[in-house]
């Protein structure tokens, strides 16, 4: 039976090392969340959940079965969340063209062992998915030759990567999603041009030496136990807001559902009009002058407890 112990093993961010920005994030970095997430204790935790949910006994070992002996996936999850750390990482970066499309997450996760078949173990699970491409290879330092500053991004192209020309006129276009191991992590985006940006080359600085960031985890440290901290998260925000701001003053901001009203369907089709509610147009359009200028430093940290954790967060100005 599930109890309180379970849905705790869920969460375990027990710290093993200080939770800091590894070196390759970028100076320049719009927001990094760093945490140590105990993957293991989550899987063996699930089960009792799991089989608690259906109500029937051994109901966990056997999706884990069925997800390792399907034909289109042969996923072993056991042995795939063994290959991986506890270290996980989630961070952003503004891309130079400001539209605020381009400014999806990139997703981290440290590998402990064998990222040849972390990678396969993708491919094979997610890319059964026919709407899904999968754009992913293994060691990139060892295959990298491109100075990937000077690539332009309508050209920049990754391994495995299938052309847009080399799709049927009546073939639906996937969704695109890139899967790199590099500097001993998997990265997962939705977007190139994020992958892109990590892997240039002449980047200058690294976020755990930036000025701001050093500003605010000193404040935050006189404010939390440094040894209990299982969550780090540092943001700067006006470059966070920045992207939803220009699409919300485009009118383009199509994706949060308070913020607009798609018509009924009728006929079981969906009419491809969507009216939005808010109308940004009224906006400044120079955002770094007229708003940033009042957007400061916002942090968090996770402190761990016996029966549960401590969030404690703050907000600096420039």
């Amino acid at each position: 039976m599930a109890n309180q112990k379970n849905v705790l093993g869920l969460f375990d961010f027990s710290k093993k090392a200080a939770v800091a920005p590894p070196r390759w994030i970028p100076a320049t970095a719009s927001s990094c969340l760093i945490t140590d997430w105990n993957k293991s204790s989550a899987l063996k935790s699930s089960q009792p959940i799991y089989d608690a949910f259906i109500g029937e006994p051994g109901a966990w070992s056997r999706l884990l079965e069925d997800f390792k002996f399907d034909p289109d996936m042969q996923l072993d999850i056991q042995k795939f969340v063994a290959a991986l750390d506890d270290r996980t990482i989630l961070m952003s970066h503004l891309t130079k063209d400001g539209s605020g499309k381009n400014d999806q997450p990139v997703l981290g996760i440290k590998i402990k062992r064998d990222s040849r078949f972390v990678m396969d173990s993708i491919k094979r699970a997610v890319g059964s998915d026919s709407k899904i491409q999968i754009v992913g290879f293994e060691g990139i330092e060892a295959t990298w030759n491109s100075n990937v500053e000077d690539v332009d991004t309508k050209v920049f192209q990754l391994p495995d990567e299938k052309d847009e020309n080399e799709i049927g006129e009546n073939e639906t276009k996937p969704e695109k999603r890139f899967f790199v191991t590099a500097n001993g992590f998997l990265l997962v985006s939705n977007n190139k041009e994020q992958i892109r940006l990590l892997l240039k080359k002449g980047e200058k600085g690294t976020l755990v030496e930036a000025d701001d960031y050093i500003q605010l985890h000193a404040a935050l440290g006189k404010l939390t136990d440094s040894r209990k901290i299982g969550i780090r998260s540092f943001g700067r925000m006006d470059l966070c807001l920045k992207p939803s701001y220009e699409l919300i003053r485009r009118g383009e901001f199509e994706w949060l559902p308070w913020l607009d009203r798609r018509e009924e369907l009728e006929d079981g089709k969906p009419k491809p009009k969507r009216v939005a509610r808010f109308d940004g147009s009224s906006l400044p359009k120079n955002f770094e002058k007229v708003v940033a200028p009042y957007l400061g430093l916002f942090g968090w940290v996770l402190e761990n407890e016996l029966d549960g954790w401590v969030i404690t967060g703050c907000v600096l100005k420039k």
